[in-house]
């Protein structure tokens, strides 16, 4: 169906932070040429350790497009500053939709933000995570593409159903 290039892998570690730290993160999704079909995706952000207090601690995303061979895919939405709250350990950073032969490359960033104000309590704080891309939606339903949904949908194919099922 397609690659996912992390060009430094998928941790996300932002360690004794201090304002104005940041970490920053690049990918691309991309779709074979061939492909017939477009492909849903979603991206999450899973937490695995986030210690700041408040409002301190955001994430940034934004997606181009390039490659596109037949119709117009949608990237991922752009998001400036999205907060990370120390209780979200699994964060819906957005759903994207890929068009045969497009690439769609991103730039993701979690930022220690400089508020101006005190922020002693959230300096030498820790946050670490792992970026996921999966086909599929925001609620964890994969997505499954043949010539009867070339579309998609969440119903699981049977075997009488799939005749012309992608190959991975």
């Amino acid at each position: 169906m397609g690659t996912i290039t992390f060009n430094d892998g998928v941790d996300i570690d932002l360690e004794n932070a201090l304002p104005g730290a940041s970490k920053e993160k690049t990918f691309s999704i991309a779709a074979q040429k061939d492909s017939t079909v477009s492909i849903k995706y979603n991206i999450k952000l899973n937490v695995t350790e986030n210690n700041f207090e408040g409002n301190d601690l955001v994430y940034s995303i934004k997606g181009t497009t390039s490659g596109a061979t037949s119709g117009t895919g949608n990237p991922v939405a752009t998001v400036n500053e999205g907060a990370l709250e120390s209780s979200n350990r699994s964060v819906n950073i957005g759903n994207g939709l890929l068009a045969p032969g497009e690439t769609h490359n991103y730039n993701f960033t979690i930022r220690f933000k400089e508020t101006g104000s005190d922020q002693n309590s959230n300096q030498n704080k820790s946050f670490k995570g792992q970026l996921q891309v999966s086909t599929g939606d925001e609620n964890g339903s994969s997505i499954y593409y043949n010539s009867s949904y070339s579309e998609g949908t969440t119903t699981q194919p049977t075997s009488e159903s799939i005749t012309d099922y992608p190959e991975e």
